[in-house]
């Protein structure tokens, strides 16, 4: 029950803190209602699924991600945490499953940097801010130590080596979602020595 209230304070606030145009990108909780033995957050519906789904439908049809596909939805993913960051938060749980497909509007314009016409309806919205961090919460410059989860998958290395974080597991996240865009699984890191050291 806390997360899912959390996650209602976290998302008005930050709803509060971001531009109109990039409002799209994260989830919208209309209101949350508190029980003895449950929690409802009621947001908007995403009909069209998470980014991990698309990615096993083409798996299933024997096909991985069009490469021009997965630049599209990557430089959706950096424009999301720019603005995120900017608005002084972090998700520290970015990974496909956590990510909605967003395809608004009929008509399709050539795509521009500035995402001409339709293309403001179309690309990702985040969702899952149980585990987020507002950082105007807290005092200027500070940092975080130990894990967010127990997944490995969305573990930053500074997590798993124990060293101080703050933006560290959301580009992690990203880098991850890249990595499965194009590989159709986790991304597996490690820490190799070199002669130089």
């Amino acid at each position: 029950q806390p997360a899912w209230t959390w996650e209602f304070a976290a998302l008005q606030r930050l709803s509060g803190r971001l531009s109109e145009a990039a409002r799209a990108m994260f989830l919208h909780a209309h209101r949350v209602h508190v029980y003895t033995d449950h929690t409802l957050l009621l947001t908007d519906f995403g009909e069209l699924g998470t980014l991990q789904e698309a990615v096993h439908k083409y798996e299933n049809a024997g096909q991985k991600m069009d490469e021009v596909v997965v630049m599209f939805y990557t430089i959706e993913l950096l424009h999301m945490l720019e603005a995120l960051h900017a608005a002084g938060m972090v998700h520290t749980n970015i990974q496909a499953c956590n990510l909605l497909l967003r395809n608004g509007g009929s008509e399709w314009e050539d795509w521009a940097p500035w995402r001409p016409g339709t293309w403001q309806e179309k690309g990702l919205t985040l969702i899952d801010f149980g585990q987020c961090l507002d950082l105007h919460a807290l005092p200027a410059g500070a940092r975080f130590q130990g894990s967010s989860s127990t997944e490995d998958a969305i573990r930053c290395v500074e997590m798993k080596e124990g060293r101080p974080w703050t933006y560290h597991p959301d580009m992690y996240g990203l880098c991850n979602a890249v990595h499965y865009m194009l590989h159709t699984k986790d991304m597996e890191v490690q820490k190799v020595s070199n002669k130089n050291g």
